[in-house]
């Protein structure tokens, strides 16, 4: 169990940091929605490897990683981390 807590720690540590790249890096570039989650699934396996799963969960690698990245996408956005274009800064 503590091995599991440990993996799930760090896949979405990793979905934190490659949502917060590409959201970084979309400013310039104007990308949006699919383009930005596949940038960041991309990422991601930068940042954990498929390797890293346990191997029957590696073939859903990219099912894992978009759901994962979706939730931290509603995190930040609900918490205020990200600014929603166009409107002003708090």
């Amino acid at each position: 169990m503590k091995k599991l807590l440990s993996i799930l720690q760090a896949i979405i540590q990793a979905a934190g940091l490659a949502v917060t790249l590409v959201e970084l890096t979309a400013e310039g570039t104007g990308e949006k929605g699919k383009a930005k989650e596949d940038k960041a699934v991309a990422q991601m396996r930068e940042l954990f490897p498929p390797e890293m799963l346990p191997e029957a969960f590696r073939d859903s690698y990219d099912i894992i990683a978009r759901m994962v990245i979706r939730a931290v996408v509603a995190f930040f956005n609900a918490t205020g981390f990200f600014e929603k274009s166009g409107a002003p800064p708090t």
